[in-house]
């Protein structure tokens, strides 16, 4: 509260619209133009240390109040109130960290909703007598790691468990495949089997970012290294780029 960014009588506002019921549109754009008045101010401050400080401060309150709350109970309604208005803001506050080409909207950042379609249906029983051992599944559809891939990941890994003092460890990393999977498609595929590799980075940066978004939307610490450690942003497109690139260029095409 002390940088002067946030506002209690705001906070009561938002507070006030937002446990009153089930929201509709123009709730919505109630609420966001009051937070909006936090971002504004957030703007105004020149120096971009204390911006950096306050996303920081405000994040950390929102980690550790959403940990207390479910292992004690709170008396203080006030503090859930700025639990709420905090979400908000914290996902209409501007990141320095995030490339200024890429635009990332709310539906990116989180899930409002989802509808579960059947595409098809049929009976996946064995018959009786069947006798054929089940192939496993190896790879998830990756290629094998050589062993410059895997000492790359090991020093992404490193170097990211060093700055944060956590204790991410390959399987962590290696969920960025799925990325990858999603990313590859025709297109992407020519694009990387054509191009010079220093042409075709930037478009596959900007791919990956996305696809990486959309995948950790509801995991809070993977979705931090993608958007608040542009070190580690860095590190891992261009490890899972090349990758990629390695895949496609392996690739048998048809009538090859």
């Amino acid at each position: 509260m002390t940088f002067g960014i946030i506002d209690r009588d705001e906070v009561e506002r938002f507070a006030k619209t937002y446990y009153k019921g089930p929201l509709d549109g123009s709730d919505r754009i109630r609420l966001e133009g009051l937070v909006r008045e936090a971002v504004k101010r957030f703007e105004t401050e020149d120096d971009e240390g204390r911006q950096e400080e306050f996303r920081q401060l405000l994040r950390s309150f929102m980690r550790f109040y959403s940990f207390v709350a479910q292992v004690v109970r709170l008396e203080d309604t006030g503090l859930e109130k700025l639990y709420s208005y905090s979400a908000w803001l914290a996902r209409l506050l501007p990141n320095r960290q995030i490339p200024p080409d890429i635009e990332v909207t709310d539906d990116m950042l989180r899930l409002q909703a989802f509808k579960v379609v059947r595409k098809e249906e049929g009976n996946a029983s064995l018959a009786p007598g069947q006798t054929a051992p089940l192939t496993p599944i190896q790879e998830f559809g990756a290629k094998p790691y050589t062993d410059d891939e895997r000492r790359s990941l090991s020093e992404i890994i490193k170097s990211f468990n060093e700055r944060h003092g956590t204790l991410s460890t390959e399987e962590d990393f290696l969920r960025f495949e799925q990325v990858n999977r999603e990313i590859l498609d025709d297109d992407m595929a020519e694009m990387l089997r054509n191009n010079p590799p220093d042409v075709v980075f930037s478009a596959f940066s900007q791919a990956f970012f996305r696809g990486a978004i959309r995948m950790f939307q509801r995991d809070t610490d993977m979705k931090s290294i993608v958007l608040s450690d542009a070190q580690a942003r860095e590190q891992a497109t261009r490890h899972f780029f090349n990758r990629a690139l390695r895949a496609v260029r392996e690739e048998k095409r048809p009538g090859t």
